[in-house]
């Protein structure tokens, strides 16, 4: 019934928590912005959609800056749909960029880490082969910079 929910206490496991009554599909505006503060930018794509199952939410997201606008600090994507759970057993988001164009540096990889209680993820990249990640700054970002891909972590 409705508020209800799904219950799997008859089975044998040894969850603390064996209801499952959160289930939720929606879109979102991601924002791709900085730690420091961002204005005056505007999009050639900004789209998101999201699926929230219990507390495990994943995000695809197709961003496009058309102008950059004024972005300071880390990068970050920033609006999503739920606040992040603190603690170094969820901080790492499983973030896959499918696609990045049109940055100011040559990334290999990408990556994303959730900033504890709150609805945003700091971007972090490599430019080399078995080279350390390390923050994307907002100098890395360009006017028409694109990140595509997907986002999993669990909601506070």
């Amino acid at each position: 019934t409705s508020g209800s929910g799904i219950d799997f206490s008859a089975t044998a496991g040894t969850g603390t928590s064996e209801l499952l009554d959160d289930y939720e599909e929606g879109v979102f505006n991601p924002v791709l912005g900085g730690s420091g503060g961002q204005s005056g930018q505007s999009y050639t794509i900004q789209s998101g959609s999201y699926i929230k199952i219990g507390s495990l939410v994943m995000c695809s997201f197709d961003i496009v800056l058309a102008t950059k606008g004024t972005i300071t600090g880390n990068a970050e994507i920033s609006n999503l749909p739920f606040a992040s759970a603190s603690g170094s057993d969820f901080r790492y988001a499983g973030a896959s960029f499918g696609l990045w164009q049109n940055l100011a540096t040559s990334y290999v990889y990408l990556s994303g880490i959730a900033v504890d209680n709150s609805a945003k993820i700091e971007l972090k990249g490599a430019t080399a082969a078995a080279a350390a990640l390390s923050s994307l700054t907002t100098a890395n970002l360009l006017n028409n910079s694109r990140l595509s891909g997907t986002i999993v972590y669990r909601s506070a």
